[in-house]
């Protein structure tokens, strides 16, 4: 991009000595270092002109953007400051909801433990008891097998008819102590 120096010398509206576009043998008889050097005098006239020429430096709307964004940058950041602090506060009572959810599980679960521990131990032993009950059971059936046995030498009985799991057996022994008592009784007075 070409920048037109400015002389200070000069009004903004004549042209510079050297940039004369009907003297030729000037520009022609300069070296390209000259024309360089040239240049760069004339940017940095060019700047300082634009500078007398607009007083003090004016902020332009890019940065004016900037420093708006970075106020509400600012604002924003506050915010979600806020909104992090608030987010730490749920977070620390759900971990300390989670914490005593945790203890009252473990407390539940050894409840647990004894009472499936306790409900075994009723069930062991309602077993034993059932056991022992059927053996007291049999034990019952085969004495009074044997009481029938006994009782058929005084009383006429059918031991394939008798159920031995009631009490008819033990009925008629009690019926034949009795006689017997008493007709031991009545001879000995």
């Amino acid at each position: 991009m070409y920048v037109r120096p400015i002389s200070l010398t000069s009004s903004p509206l004549t042209p510079a000595p050297h940039e004369d576009a009907n003297n030729e043998d000037d520009s022609g008889s300069r070296t390209a270092s000259e024309l360089s050097a040239t240049g760069n005098d004339a940017t940095k006239q060019t700047s300082d002109t634009s500078t007398q020429m607009q007083g003090p430096p004016r902020v332009n709307d890019e940065e004016e953007m900037d420093i708006s964004t970075a106020c509400n940058d600012g604002a924003q950041v506050e915010e979600e400051g806020s909104d992090i602090t608030q987010a730490q506060e749920q977070q620390n009572q759900l971990l300390e909801h989670l914490q005593s959810v945790s203890y009252e599980r473990d407390a539940l679960t050894e409840k647990v433990t004894r009472l499936l521990t306790q409900l075994t131990e009723v069930e062991e032993r309602q077993r034993a008891d059932c056991e022992k009950k059927e053996a007291n059971k049999s034990f019952l059936v085969e004495l009074r097998h044997n009481v029938a046995r006994l009782l058929l030498r005084y009383v006429p009985l059918e031991l394939d008819q008798v159920n031995y799991e009631c009490n008819v057996i033990d009925e008629i022994l009690e019926q034949y102590l009795c006689s017997v008592l008493s007709s031991n009784s009545s001879t000995s007075h």
